[in-house]
């Protein structure tokens, strides 16, 4: 919900022009709430002292971040995929189970940069009205 006020608050005509960006409030709220949400996916792991429940919450996260993709917003997904893939948790990512192992792989996928977010694009480009812009 925060994600997509955040969206619809930006002045379209912030979007254009590199000049209009750098001083748009409203795109530096959007970026600070992208970085808090993929900080904090981090260090919630992260801050877990014990190993099986650290886990259980990166493999929830990883439901969080599907369900996102399903209801289409596409900024939540993409800033929790980016906490989940931090160096700082990933000897906990590489001892999930193999199924949510997938489930991370497939939204890695989606969220690769590759070809300027090719595959986000594509998604989006599917996407049907309401959605959040990454």
């Amino acid at each position: 919900m925060m994600d997509q006020q955040g969206s619809y608050a930006i002045p379209i005509n912030h979007l254009f022009g590199k000049k209009k960006r750098d001083k748009s409030i409203e795109i530096q709220q959007y970026l600070n709430q992208y970085n808090k949400i993929s900080e904090w996916t981090t260090g919630e792991i992260a801050s877990t002292m014990h190993f099986k429940h650290r886990q259980k919450i990166f493999s929830k996260f990883i439901t969080i971040a599907k369900l996102l993709a399903v209801n289409q917003n596409f900024h939540g997904m993409l800033s929790i995929v980016t906490g989940l893939l931090s160096k700082r948790i990933e000897k906990t990512r590489v001892t999930l189970s193999h199924p949510m192992l997938k489930k991370l792989e497939k939204l890695e996928l989606l969220c690769q940069p590759n070809s300027n977010f090719a595959n986000l694009r594509g998604l989006i480009k599917e996407a049907k009205p309401p959605f959040v812009y990454p």
